[in-house]
């Protein structure tokens, strides 16, 4: 159905609507709204856009004992969801694996040689980046 003048259709067409959802915008050719570029739709007609969280911030690696505790803050930008895991990777040196699922600002590393060189990458993923 076609929507009141200054009035867009929902996405799929569904409703009429005055603006777009945040994170979206209105394509003229079709008079609907569209997620930006890099977002997406996750929850139906009248929700906002969803997005990948950005990096994390203030990482840092502290030596205990054997062991290494990395540590870092939640990033800038959730991408619109605030439910995050993490994914910790290690490829450099006699390094390699990676965690996923990581559900704290934190993870604890062993096994690690004394005497290597490490470089530890902590990402944020949710939904969308999932």
């Amino acid at each position: 159905s076609e929507c009141p003048p200054a009035h867009i259709s929902g996405r799929n067409a569904t409703s009429c609507r005055s603006s777009c959802p945040s994170r979206s915008s209105v394509n003229l050719d079709w008079n609907e709204c569209e997620c930006d570029e890099g977002f997406r739709l996750l929850d139906g007609d009248n929700a906002p856009c969803f997005g990948q969280p950005s990096d994390v911030q203030n990482l840092r690696a502290t030596k205990i004992g054997p062991k290494v505790e990395l540590e870092w803050t939640r990033p800038v930008d959730d991408g619109g969801l605030s439910e995050l895991t993490y994914l910790v990777h290690c490829d450099s040196g006699p390094c390699r694996f990676f965690y996923n699922n990581v559900m704290e600002e934190r993870a604890f590393i062993s096994g690690l040689s004394p005497d290597a060189n490490y470089v530890f990458k902590v990402a944020a993923i949710n939904r969308v980046s999932a």
